[in-house]
């Protein structure tokens, strides 16, 4: 994740944590966290939240140190900065429970959705919360109406990945197809129809997306005449856990075992 060309944070086990800042990655000193890290989110330089899958911890940077924030009452899935005062996180089903919606604001969890099933991801998209998983289903906030939206094509996998730039363009993966929201319907269009699951899924605007699964990277050019998914080659075979970039020009891909490639045409 990261918040521009030198601004771009990766983490793993043993609570490492790398930044990189437009000429070279440097260790993150003094992270409160010894676990294996994830999810993680930057928002901003200066606001930057990590959760610790082992001891479900979570930190956060301020842009001159690390603090831990009050620790959640469920497993973090995956985790989004909305505002310096808020953190938003998604859960796992665990032992027959349910997936939920929880909100960190000034230092009081909240659960602020209560959904049937498993949560994966999470994101805000012009002031709207979405959230994926769920069978088969989009999780998605407007105002104070929550609704849990099946997608037309029927599927029932889970949708692990999930990523927009506005309100008529949002992109939801699972294994094996990619939906596109328009504004006012799902399209199957443009299904990216790749195997394998979908862990990463990132875009540049309204013109590019980019989904990552098991050993490779695929890429839609929008702006084409007939945009179609062209797979990326890889200098390395990696599965790809996380996806982003600065702009068109540059995109990090991270994997399991430490593999981190960067893309540049």
């Amino acid at each position: 994740s990261g918040s521009a060309y030198n601004d771009v944070w990766v983490a793993g086990e043993k609570g490492t944590v790398l930044h990189y800042d437009g000429l070279q990655w440097k260790v993150a000193a003094g992270v409160p966290l010894s676990g294996s890290l994830f999810p993680l989110h930057a928002r901003a330089a200066d606001d930057v939240a990590i959760a610790d899958m082992d001891s479900d911890r979570l930190a956060r940077w301020n842009g001159s140190a690390w603090t831990l924030q009050p620790k959640p009452q469920n497993l973090i899935a995956r985790l989004f900065i909305v505002d310096p005062r808020t953190i938003l996180t998604t859960t796992w089903a665990i032992a027959g429970g349910k997936g939920a919606v929880n909100q960190l604001q000034d230092g009081v969890w909240q659960t602020i959705y209560q959904a049937q099933g498993r949560m994966l991801n999470i994101t805000m998209i012009d002031g709207e919360i979405w959230a994926s998983g769920l069978n088969g289903k989009l999780l998605h906030q407007q105002g104070e109406q929550w609704r849990e939206e099946a997608i037309p094509s029927g599927t029932t996998a889970q949708f692990s990945a999930i990523w927009g730039s506005g309100k008529n363009n949002v992109w939801a993966a699972a294994p094996a197809t990619c939906v596109h929201w328009n504004g006012s319907e799902w399209e199957t269009k443009l299904d990216c129809n790749t195997p394998g699951t979908h862990d990463a899924l990132w875009g540049y605007r309204d013109a590019e997306v980019w989904v990552g699964a098991e050993g490779y990277v695929h890429y839609l050019d929008r702006r084409a005449r007939q945009p179609t998914w062209r797979q990326v080659a890889l200098e390395r075979p990696i599965s790809p856990e996380g996806l982003w970039g600065s702009g068109a020009t540059e995109v990090w891909a991270v994997g399991a075992n430490a593999a981190l490639l960067r893309y540049q045409p």
